[in-house]
């Protein structure tokens, strides 16, 4: 599962945000939905202009990590609607 994440945030790094989305949801598919993994499904959302649906994936990932104070300061700078 962490190779896949990797592979994922490697294909974001290069600013191919499609392919990183797939491995993300492929990833999430195999049981993968972990807080890193909707962070930054979170981060390509927002990069391809699709702010209300960053929120929900912020939102869940916040549900195991409430105390981050970068996820939280995402979601505050980015709450609007699409």
């Amino acid at each position: 599962m962490e190779q896949a994440l990797e592979r994922a945030v490697d294909f974001y790094r290069q600013g191919n945000f499609e392919q990183a989305e797939v491995a993300l949801n492929e990833l999430r598919k195999s049981g993968g939905e972990t807080p890193d993994a909707l962070h930054l499904l979170a981060l390509i959302k927002l990069k391809s202009g699709h702010p209300a649906t960053a929120v929900e994936h912020l939102n869940k990932s916040l549900e195991d990590r409430s105390d981050s104070s970068e996820l939280l300061a995402l979601l505050a700078s980015n709450h609007t609607t699409e």
